[in-house]
């Protein structure tokens, strides 16, 4: 008890380290005004997703081709690093979208939905996809 008066402490060292829970992350919607909207190229058909879970969601529900001109334009590492403020993994996302025609828009779109997946630590299964089974990058 400091009497009233002003007493100095010292705080000690963290027991164990900082860990940022990113899961948390997972369900927290954006503004309205921020919403991913994936448009269909050559259809006036629109998803929006409001959530992370959203957009790995629409990822992993597309059909091929649907969203090529997403991966063109980088709208989705332009959206997470300008929205969600994830540069780390707008960077990841970038060299995905980049690596097209190297690998097909199919196989950039499931890598995208796994490195979403890895980095805010799905616990639960998205359409079937456990943590188990996706697609987990190193560095992100």
């Amino acid at each position: 008890e400091a009497q009233g008066g002003t007493r100095r402490v010292r705080l000690a060292a963290r027991l164990t380290p900082h860990i940022r829970h990113l899961a948390k992350y997972i369900d927290i919607p954006v503004p309205e005004p921020k919403t991913f909207v994936f448009r269909t190229d050559g259809a006036t058909r629109m998803r929006r997703a409001r959530t992370l879970r959203d957009f790995v969601q629409a990822l992993e529900e597309a059909a091929p081709g649907v969203y090529d001109g997403h991966l063109l334009r980088h709208d989705f590492s332009k959206w997470l690093s300008d929205v969600v403020g994830d540069v780390l993994l707008a960077r990841a996302v970038r060299a995905f979208e980049d690596g097209t025609p190297q690998i097909t828009p199919a196989e950039a779109l499931t890598a995208i939905a796994g490195a979403v997946r890895a980095r805010y630590e799905f616990m639960e299964a998205v359409n079937g996809v456990t943590p188990d089974s996706r697609t987990v990058m190193s560095g992100v």
